[in-house]
């Protein structure tokens, strides 16, 4: 036997009356709120967790952000992490950078001195020299470029790189052809 939708709807109003009489005539209170969450401590960095070319910070939500570079970015020194800075300072007659992970150190200019000198993980020095005097460079940033230093048009220029450096020659002007 099927029943119209007349006499479902009949039906379901009248056991919702019937439950609504069961109710108590007084309201009962409102449920008490749940209580507060502790306070979120603000984003942080885990500094265990990352190395020179990686950081993870905690988000204010749990969330953990992982962030990823190619090369190192940062070193840690004197018990902080540090970003790479190859700014060049001049410090007892050589060009150094401010913070690299490979410690490197260039010629203010001057003859019989070392190009550059690169110091190992194991703390030996590697020396590049250059076969001429170098004049005093023109600094700017991370390079110094020494004007002339393979003939007359012709700069070396040497860039301080986070984990060593990078040498070029650099011509003012096309070779004549001989």
């Amino acid at each position: 036997m099927r029943r119209s939708p007349s006499v479902v709807l009949v039906a379901v109003a009248a056991a919702m009356l019937a439950s609504a009489q069961q109710l108590p005539a007084a309201a009962s209170p409102a449920p008490a709120p749940p209580p507060a969450a502790p306070p979120t401590p603000p984003p942080g960095e885990l500094l265990g967790a990352a190395p020179q070319d990686r950081r993870v910070t905690k988000q204010p939500d749990g969330r953990l952000v992982i962030e990823a570079w190619t090369q190192p970015v940062r070193v840690h020194r004197d018990g902080a992490w540090r970003w790479i800075d190859p700014t060049l300072v001049e410090s007892g007659g050589v060009l150094r950078p401010k913070i690299t992970v490979t410690p490197v150190e260039f010629t203010s200019g001057g003859a019989r001195k070392p190009l550059a000198t690169l110091t190992t993980q194991d703390g030996k020095p590697v020396t590049f020299t250059w076969p001429t005097a170098l004049a005093r460079p023109t600094v700017t940033g991370g390079k110094a470029v020494y004007a002339d230093a393979a003939g007359p048009g012709s700069s070396l220029v040497v860039t301080a790189l986070p984990t060593g450096f990078r040498w070029e020659i650099v011509l003012k002007s096309r070779p004549a052809k001989k």
